[in-house]
């Protein structure tokens, strides 16, 4: 008799079907596509050749592609790697040798003092 594991799935996400079939998350993706596919449309009786392509592919990305990663449950990554890859910097790390220190280094000297006397007068 072998070993076996069953896992079931988490109920926390399971997302019941509202009608015909869609979940609630599947609808809104769906109502918020048609403003974008509208554009489209129009865009082809107003524009042809190239600019129709650049512009059409413009308006997708930036009315249908939300909306989808959204309904797919993707946005969040999505938005977490486009602010690691516009915000943050790379960081590069030296390879040199790090000197070592002498412990008197780490000695409180007597000449230095927390509070610098000229700024805690008040003129």
């Amino acid at each position: 008799m072998a070993i076996q594991s069953d896992f079931h799935k988490d109920l926390s996400k399971f997302q019941p079907t509202y009608k015909w079939g869609l979940t609630k998350v599947q609808i809104f993706m769906i109502l918020k596509m048609i403003p974008g596919f509208i554009l489209i449309v129009g865009e082809v009786f107003l524009l042809t050749g190239i600019l129709f392509w650049i512009v059409a592919i413009l308006t997708a990305v930036l009315t249908i592609t939300p909306p989808v990663l959204v309904g797919v449950g993707k946005w969040q990554t999505f938005k977490n790697d486009m602010d690691f890859h516009l915000k943050h910097q790379k960081r590069y790390y030296q390879t040199e040798r790090i000197r070592s220190y002498k412990p008197d280094e780490f000695v409180k000297q007597k000449e230095i003092k927390k509070t610098n006397r000229s700024r805690s007068k008040k003129a």
